[in-house]
């Protein structure tokens, strides 16, 4: 392959890249349009924390952030807390580090991939082309998740291994220690993946695999990044409240017996486990689970790429008997890291499948390098129509991915990343600004509502007193835990009332028949018929689906 051709195919990635980076960075704060209930319980948190430095149940700089229906590791509400600091209450505080996180994990898996496959110089372009137009990873760049985080430390951590197994070096110790350790303050499935690849490479350097580095290096180094992960994790195991959820993952599908677990288990993780290769859940449809997992209409990559996918695993396959190191690392972390999503029944779950992109990518990417190859063979003739061919497919892919994500799903994501709480919040902070005595009811009742998302997004984005907060969130925890069900089961809940400055939370219609003249009364969009004109002025209509005005979500009246 000549110099001017190679310098061609590099442009051609390159620009892949850049496609990506912009489809990313577009109306990150428009599309989705508001927060999902985890990006909220984060947003609230992190709002919480840079105010007062507690959390939303008055905690002091808590190792566990109680999140709705479980607790929520810390890192990422603490940098989102960073963010708030300087964006204040807005969509974008909440998804900027994930947003960033995508962005270098990019061009860390550029990186890594060099170093797996050093003598390749086209494939880390062509990892971080493949990588960069994934419609998975674009969506979950785009949304406050703590995954994108992880994912990007813990390919610094593999990044780490690889520069301390060719030769010891200081800096990447610490690099691969903060990024091990920080990980598994970040996403429980670090749990299982950081120590798990560690004491795999511990093992080969045991049983003294001759791979090209040595033998001392593949026991010291994953020896050191094992006790990282014990004693960075200490404090987690002495903290009676935080995540319990390993346990429960490893009792679901089963009756919960030990003898359940040994049985039944192992069967259905690996079912779970061989669904990450379902060609329709990676090039077709992805995570089916719920739309803010992603449009349903897109896999987590392109379609095109599925040959390449193949082409990729039977190198990684044919290559296993060769002295180099990367192609076991490479089944290391294919087998290793579907294994917090194999664990759960929920399968495929975005969230805890986001890291597999990082193998599969280098599959793909080494699928395409055998085709470039290949076709570098092939007559002109029939090689640029080929080419231009691929080129028009992939182009089109990109355009088609689009259309769906910027056009169909700002719209059919709407229940689950409601626009209407976000906006009703924002008109009423601005109201308040003006209009500081004017009374204001809220009665929106939970029957016709997602109260989940709507609290959260009415204490963040109308940006309450935190003090108050705390005091509304303790009524209601309080409440949850008397009716048996500290974490769940919300229906059994009577929502308290509250209220503070002119604010009136939940008071029962009682007080709005008795309000002042100019009270304003936030109610439930399916009581617009109901309400009496003559009494109240109909003021703002916040709707669901903004073309489809059966759905009005938030009216708000002024009391005649």
């Amino acid at each position: 392959m000549g110099l001017k051709s190679n310098m061609g195919k590099k442009i051609f990635f390159i620009i892949l890249i850049i496609v990506g980076i912009f489809l990313r960075f577009y109306q990150i704060h428009k599309i989705p349009a508001g927060l999902f209930m985890d990006e909220a319980t984060i947003a609230v948190d992190a709002k919480s924390i840079a105010q007062s430095g507690f959390d939303e149940y008055e905690r002091s700089y808590p190792l566990a952030f109680e999140a709705l229906s479980d607790f929520r590791p810390p890192g990422y509400v603490y940098l989102t807390s960073l963010a708030y600091e300087f964006l204040g209450p807005t969509t974008l505080s909440v998804r900027i580090v994930s947003l960033l996180s995508s962005i270098l994990g990019i061009f860390l898996l550029g990186y890594f991939t060099k170093l797996l496959f050093p003598k390749k110089q086209l494939l880390p372009f062509i990892s971080m082309a493949v990588l960069s137009v994934s419609p998975f990873h674009i969506h979950f760049s785009r949304i406050g998740y703590e995954t994108m985080l992880a994912t990007t430390l813990m390919l610094l951590y593999f990044i780490a291994i690889i520069h301390l197994l060719k030769k010891p070096n200081l800096i990447w110790m610490i690099v691969g220690v903060l990024c091990a350790g920080i990980s598994l303050w970040t996403y429980p499935g670090a749990k299982f993946i950081v120590p798990i690849v560690a004491l795999t490479i511990l093992i080969l350097g045991i049983f003294n695999i001759n791979f090209e580095f040595k033998r001392k290096n593949l026991i010291i180094t994953p020896l050191i990044f094992l006790a990282t992960a014990v004693l960075v994790y200490i404090p987690a195991l002495l903290n009676p409240i935080f995540d319990k959820r390993p346990i429960s993952y490893i009792k679901e599908g089963t009756d919960g017996t030990l003898l359940g677990i040994i049985t039944k288990k192992p069967l259905l993780m690996l079912n779970s486990w061989l669904y990450m290769f379902d060609f329709q859940f990676l090039f077709k449809k992805g995570d089916l689970f719920a739309f803010r997992h992603g449009t349903k209409e897109q896999g987590l990559f392109l379609s095109i790429f599925a040959i390449p996918f193949i082409l990729g695993i039977l190198a990684v396959i044919r290559r296993y008997s060769n002295k180099s190191f990367s192609i076991p690392f490479h089944i290391i972390l294919t087998l290793v890291i579907g294994f917090p999503s194999a664990l759960t029944s929920n399968t495929p779950y975005g969230t805890r499948i986001l890291p597999i992109l990082i193998p599969f990518s280098i599959f793909i990417a080494l699928g395409i390098d055998i085709l470039i190859q290949k076709t570098e063979k092939i007559k002109p003739f029939i090689k640029i129509p080929a080419h231009v061919t691929v080129i028009v497919i992939l182009v089109f892919q990109i355009f088609l991915f689009y259309h769906i994500y910027f056009v169909h799903f700002k719209k059919t994501s709407l229940p689950e990343f409601p626009k209407a709480s976000r906006d009703m919040d924002l008109f009423i902070r601005d109201f308040r600004i003006k209009n500081k005595q004017t009374p204001i009811y809220f009665l929106t009742e939970r029957s016709c509502r997602q109260w989940a998302h709507d609290d959260l997004h009415f204490w963040y984005f109308a940006d309450l007193d935190n003090a108050e907060m705390v005091k509304w969130n303790n009524k209601f925890r309080e409440i949850r835990y008397n009716n048996g069900s500290p974490f769940d089961n919300y229906d059994a809940a009577t929502i308290p009332s509250h209220t503070f400055e002119n604010i009136h939370l939940y008071p029962g219609y009682e007080a709005v028949e008795n309000s002042a003249k100019n009270s304003l009364i936030v109610r439930c969009g399916l009581h617009l018929k109901d309400i009496d004109e003559s009494k109240e002025e109909i003021i703002k209509i916040f709707y669901m689906y903004e073309d489809e005005m059966r759905d009005a979500y938030y009216v708000i009246t002024r009391k005649l």
